[in-house]
């Protein structure tokens, strides 16, 4: 997440919490999540866990894929990395379980990527 996302995404908390004429306390009292670390995401000066996204998700009635998307949590290409995903699709699994599944998953994508440039590279030998 860059700083700018960071921003954005603190503006967009800050903004549906004051449509619903809540203070930084309501918000709290409503995901569980603490003042402090609300306060620090709407400055945008954290990036957001994933349980905390669900927690806000949940108190300011959004989707939980839209709290995904304005968090950053997409690729450039504009489609969720594989853990967004999981946690989408797979939200009745431990979380412990999809991050397993996801470090997995990024390795065999890192593997792949790493024996295509190899590839290449020796193709251009010839």
């Amino acid at each position: 997440m860059t700083e700018e996302q960071a921003r954005q995404f603190g503006e967009y908390i800050k903004r549906l919490r004051e449509a619903k004429q809540w203070g930084v306390r309501e918000l709290a009292r409503s995901s569980g999540v603490s003042p402090a670390l609300i306060s620090l995401l709407e400055k945008g000066y954290q990036r957001p866990k994933v349980d905390t996204l669900k927690a806000l998700a949940g108190a300011l009635d959004v989707p939980f894929a839209e709290m995904m998307h304005h968090s950053g949590y997409e690729r450039e290409c504009g489609k969720p990395c594989i853990g967004v995903h999981l946690r989408l699709c797979y939200s009745h699994i431990p979380e412990e379980t999809i991050q397993e599944v996801e470090e997995f998953a990024n390795q065999a994508i890192a593997n792949t990527k790493h024996k295509q440039d190899r590839k290449v590279s020796t193709e251009e030998q010839y």
